[in-house]
């Protein structure tokens, strides 16, 4: 399980192993500050959520997850569409997806 949330500024990100009855047990926790400055632009929310899917699956990659499927959790319905249908039709998140669609793709 991969939750997450973001602001203009940062993300954050925890991730669960899931356990028998799907209970969770929290393995990995990330905090990450932007070094870009996108100010006050809201039009930028929704991608930096979904930046927020693309680093939680980059770091189950460099911590050698494979062969796993992988559940998100987050508050923002745009990112969570993106990343469970790999639909994007924002042009702001354009080079994001390709990175999660890169790293999804090595997962399995």
């Amino acid at each position: 399980m991969l939750e997450y949330d973001a602001s203009l500024t940062g993300v954050g990100i925890i991730i669960f192993k899931l356990g028998k009855n799907k209970e969770e047990k929290e393995w990995k926790v990330i905090q990450l500050e932007f070094n870009y400055d996108i100010g006050s632009q809201s039009r930028y929310q929704n991608t930096v959520e979904f930046i927020g899917i693309i680093l939680g699956m980059v770091a189950l990659r460099l911590l050698g997850v494979r062969d796993y499927s992988v559940r998100i959790r987050g508050d923002n319905k745009s990112s969570l569409k993106w990343g469970s249908t790999e639909n994007y039709k924002s042009i702001f998140c354009r080079r994001a997806s390709l990175v999660l669609t890169t790293t999804a793709y090595r997962l399995i």
